[in-house]
């Protein structure tokens, strides 16, 4: 993935939903923060238990963001909140349950790993199989031990039984994603991609659907302890089903995925791995808080640094030490933007969009509203310039759905981007057409109709503005 991990407010994001599972909580948080999460998005279903307790300490430290997600079947809006709200924020984005634990191989990161696949197959998103485990004969729960050192007994890697000639068991799946590539979640496991982007499993091979068979896990998988002991399963169930069937279900599915051949202990011996490397003595929470903090100059440095190449950066506080200074530095920025060949900006519409978001970002808390604004500016005209090169689809969908937002923005390059943004549509409009991609023509010309309203506005904002 092509895009300077500096620009983020984290670099890997975890999303979940939970219900009553505070008692699980703590160990999937300390274990995923050790495997490279640097942030938390919790949708509390409607929880009667302790969580907010659990998530104290976590929240205190930044660690965590907690959302309301009342009432049933909310996993797929929680999902899908999370990436229109969310994306520009985070580089790689994960949607797990409280009983899944990604389990990266070779002792490196969740994002390492990630990135090498995804880098080497050119994707835009990474598929991993389960590994499911079983009740180790277990039928009562202790909660005094936690899941990994209780459960260590699992399937065999190939187990992948037919559920309505589909493959499940350790044949699903769930991703890691650039989340600005996602159209929509319409399932919990694989996210619709925008036209032109793909998801791969661990080999590098595609995954268009919620299982990818044969089961691999040489580098990555998902370690998913769907049953733990029988009382804990019958506690489960009863919580996601109704009474009519929860009794069926709880014996049913029990035995059907109390899986317990194959002894595996992996995952315990990374995490004390990770603990030496990491855990200095003291409080861990405020080690990981301080590692995943929001760095804004962090991030400002990459902002000049992506919006300005040969910019050096240790003149950045020259630059910045009064109005003079600043004003001079972005208009140098705009006269090498008119003067560098379209080359320049190849390649580079994705970097400069979310440039603009970080720029609002840093406006609100980081930067004072000149500079703010100038960096608003700056993006904005960088992501003009991309107009004259050639833009994908892809970048016009990331852009159409930032429109809604940017319309108010008080700068000429919005108007420069909405007549750039029209000029794309109607070329890709041709060409649907003549290649006779009626399901895209017809999406793009619902685009089409929206993006016209939104000019309209635009216009009658112009105009007040004015007067």
């Amino acid at each position: 993935m092509n895009v300077d991990k500096d620009l983020f407010m984290y670099d890997l994001v975890a999303v979940t939903i939970v219900r009553d599972q505070a008692q699980y909580l703590k160990e999937w948080l300390d274990y995923h923060l050790l495997a490279g999460v640097s942030h938390f998005l919790i949708y509390n279903n409607d929880s009667s238990d302790n969580l907010q307790e659990v998530l104290k300490p976590y929240a205190e430290k930044n660690l965590v963001t907690v959302s309301p997600a009342p009432q049933t079947h909310r996993q797929l809006e929680a999902y899908n909140d999370a990436v229109r709200n969310f994306k520009y924020f985070c580089r790689l984005m994960t949607f797990i349950d409280i009983d899944e634990f990604i389990f990266p191989k070779d002792g490196k990161s969740i994002a390492q790993v990630t990135d090498e696949i995804l880098d080497a197959a050119d994707a835009d998103g990474l598929a991993i199989n389960f590994h499911t485990f079983g009740s180790n004969n277990l039928e009562k729960a202790d909660y005094n031990v936690g899941v990994l050192e209780r459960f260590t007994r699992r399937a065999v890697d190939d187990w992948a039984p037919l559920e309505n000639d589909i493959p499940s068991g350790n044949a699903a799946v769930k991703v890691i994603v650039d989340p600005r590539r996602i159209k929509c979640f319409t399932n919990p496991h694989v996210p619709k991609f925008l036209d032109g982007c793909k998801c791969v499993n661990e080999n590098g091979v595609e995954v268009t659907a919620t299982f990818s068979v044969p089961v691999t896990a040489n580098k990555i998988v998902i370690n998913y302890y769907m049953t733990k002991s029988r009382a804990e399963y019958a506690e489960k169930v009863h919580r996601r089903e109704t009474a009519k069937f929860a009794k069926r279900n709880e014996l049913v599915g029990f035995d059907v995925n109390d899986r317990n051949e194959v002894v595996d202990e992996e995952i315990l011996t990374y995490r004390e791995n990770l603990c030496t490397e990491q855990i200095p003595k003291g409080d861990a929470l405020k080690y990981f808080a301080g590692k995943n903090r929001i760095n804004g100059g962090r991030m400002l440095k990459a902002l000049v640094g992506n919006l300005t190449p040969e910019f050096k950066k240790s003149n950045l506080k020259v630059y910045f030490q009064n109005e003079k200074n600043r004003t001079n530095y972005f208009n140098d920025m705009i006269q090498l933007y008119k003067n560098s060949p379209p080359t320049f900006f190849e390649g580079d519409f994705e970097i400069f969009l979310i440039c603009v978001n970080v720029s609002l970002y840093l406006k609100k808390g980081y930067l004072d509203q000149l500079t703010g604004a100038l960096f608003e500016e700056a993006s904005l005209n960088a992501l003009c310039q991309t107009f004259l090169t050639n833009i994908s689809i892809v970048d016009l969908r990331l852009l159409i759905d930032e429109l809604p937002r940017l319309v108010t923005l008080p700068y000429k390059a919005v108007d420069a981007l909405f007549v750039g943004t029209h000029g794309a549509f109607t070329k890709f409009l041709q060409e649907f057409r003549v290649n006779g991609e009626m399901e895209k023509f017809e999406e793009l010309t619902y685009l089409t109709r929206m993006l016209q309203t939104l000019a309209a506005y635009r216009s009658v904002l112009n105009e007040r503005n004015s007067k």
